[in-house]
């Protein structure tokens, strides 16, 4: 298995920079396999994903704090992910694992990554992330540019949907930080590999950019040409016609998906929002109830030395005992903070005046009790203590 894995990963290495030879720096193609993890939701792959690093590190901080260039290198399992699919799944992915203030100035960079698909991405696309570290972020669709930031900050803010606080799933951040060398890993590795596309493929990947740029920058040259021959004025006009009807709904669907980008953003936003708010208030819930939960203890600890105290001072009157009274006092009594008693009172007393009497000189006799525990706030504290004759 070692052997067969260790073949693998030379086979890797090897066709990693054959068929990575767009990468603008040839530094990329140096870089370590990390980690190789497969992203599924709701029992659905949609991905395998790699992590590329100049050293390998099985620490998410390491990895985050590390100096060099990285790359993420995503290939497509599914073979229909909708770009409205794509956009909600990677912009709830970001929102749940960066900072609120770290996004605001990512916004157009949110919206420019979840807007990369304009048709429904297929097995074997490969979605490449690329960071020069402290230059820019290059994203590649299928071996072509799709756009580059000019700093390193939009990268992070992606590697962390895999190995921040709320990755896909802990085997995903498990696996993503260290490479997995069992039987299932090398099937992994295999099927990671054998996710290619081909040219024809990439041909049409290419034709989104060009059907963007031909949408964004109408012409008016052939409509306001001079006259031609043979009825070219006409043709031109209706070429021009046809070509303005077809900019302007390209037009209008480019601002509907911008529409659904920016609607799924403010979405995630604000259901990161509740979620925080929610955490916050079960946080601050729970902090409550611990405090509330050591003061009962360290009450009940003060009242069970104090009961012991008390219970050497309790003396059952003779002319009682001669008598056959019996019966149960409950006794209130109030201390400060130096064991002092401020108030005291039968809260149930007996049907006999000596027992209630008695109960009283027992607390009264065990004046002061010991000081309040510093850890116990307060002025005042009140106890009941039932006696028995």
């Amino acid at each position: 298995m070692n052997k067969l894995f260790s073949l693998l990963t030379v086979c890797l290495a090897l066709t990693f920079t054959a068929s990575n030879s767009y990468a603008q720096d040839s530094v990329f193609d140096e870089l370590t396999l990390n980690g190789l993890a497969a992203f599924q939701k709701l029992r659905k792959e949609y991905y395998i994903g790699a992590l590329y690093l100049e050293r390998n590190s099985q620490s998410p901080e390491d990895i985050l704090a590390m100096s060099g260039n990285k790359r993420m290198d995503i290939r497509i399992v599914d073979d229909n992910w909708s770009p409205r699919r794509f956009a909600k799944e990677w912009t709830g992915a970001i929102l749940l694992n960066n900072e609120s203030p770290n996004l605001e100035k990512l916004t157009t960079q949110i919206q420019a990554f979840t807007q990369i698909p304009r048709n429904d991405l297929i097995t074997g696309d490969h979605l490449t992330i690329d960071m020069a570290e402290g230059r820019h972020t290059t994203i590649y669709l299928n071996g072509h540019r799709v756009f580059r930031t000019v700093n390193n900050d939009f990268f992070y803010a992606l590697l962390n949907t895999w190995i921040g606080s709320k990755p896909p799933s802990t085997e995903f951040r498990q696996n993503i930080v260290k490479l997995p060398r069992d039987e299932d890993g090398v099937t992994l590795l295999t099927r990671y590999e054998n996710l290619n596309y081909s040219d024809k493929r990439k041909r049409q990947i290419m034709g989104w950019s060009k059907s963007e740029q031909n949408t964004g920058s109408a012409s008016s040259s052939g409509a306001f040409g001079p006259p031609g021959i043979n009825g070219a004025v006409s043709a031109s006009v209706s070429v021009n016609t046809e070509q303005a009807a077809a900019q302007k709904a390209a037009a209008a669907k480019k601002a509907a998906e911008e529409k659904v980008a920016a609607d799924a953003l403010a979405k995630a936003r604000a259901a990161k929002e509740v979620a925080e708010a929610k955490a916050a208030a079960s946080a601050a819930a729970l902090a409550k109830a611990r405090a509330e939960q050591a003061r009962q203890e360290a009450m009940n600890e003060y009242q069970s030395a104090m009961y012991q105290i008390i219970s050497k001072n309790v003396k059952y009157p003779k002319r009682s005992q001669q008598r056959g009274e019996r019966g149960r006092a409950v006794v209130a009594v109030e201390l400060d903070r130096e064991g002092k008693i401020l108030k005291l009172s039968l809260k149930e007393p007996t049907q006999f005046s000596r027992l209630n009497s008695a109960a009283e000189k027992a607390f009264k006799v065990s004046e002061p009790f010991p000081p309040i525990p510093q850890d116990l706030t307060g002025n005042s504290f009140e106890f009941l203590f039932p006696i028995n004759f």
